[in-house]
């Protein structure tokens, strides 16, 4: 079945956003790098984490990386070629489903690998990035 990626966007974030507690580790990480490079202005950067800060208590759901999302992870690890907190996000994604009875999660990644992994596991994944142009 082929999907509109923008439909797939739009839908994933009408539903409740449910957010793995390490995502915010991975913002500041790439948000830090973008400084050291001069891609980002420290003021910029200092607003762009309070936001996220302010958007992770309010508006969305965060999940705990526990014992269970690891050994998922691992799992997924020895399955596919996936980076470590690939996998982790992954994971969190497969648990989330696995605990709840509400439609099944949309995974939004601009990781192919992981849009891959996801598909495999039975998942929706959305990649938000542009189309390389031909």
């Amino acid at each position: 079945m082929e999907f509109n990626r923008e439909v797939l966007a739009q839908e994933a974030w009408r539903r409740d956003a449910e957010l793995l507690a390490l995502a915010a580790v991975e913002l500041r990480s790439a948000i830090r790098r973008r400084v050291r490079i001069g891609d980002i202005e420290q003021p910029a950067a200092d607003e762009l984490l309070h936001r996220f800060a302010r958007h992770m208590e309010s508006k969305f759901l965060r999940q705990l990386v526990n014992e269970s999302v690891l050994e998922a992870a691992l799992r997924l690890i020895d399955h596919y070629s996936l980076r470590a907190y690939n996998a982790v996000q992954l994971a969190g994604c497969l648990i989330l489903r696995a605990s709840t009875a509400a439609e099944s999660p949309v995974l939004v990644t601009a990781d192919q690998e992981q849009c891959a992994a996801a598909e495999a596991e039975g998942l929706t994944a959305v990649n938000p990035a542009p189309e390389p142009r031909p």
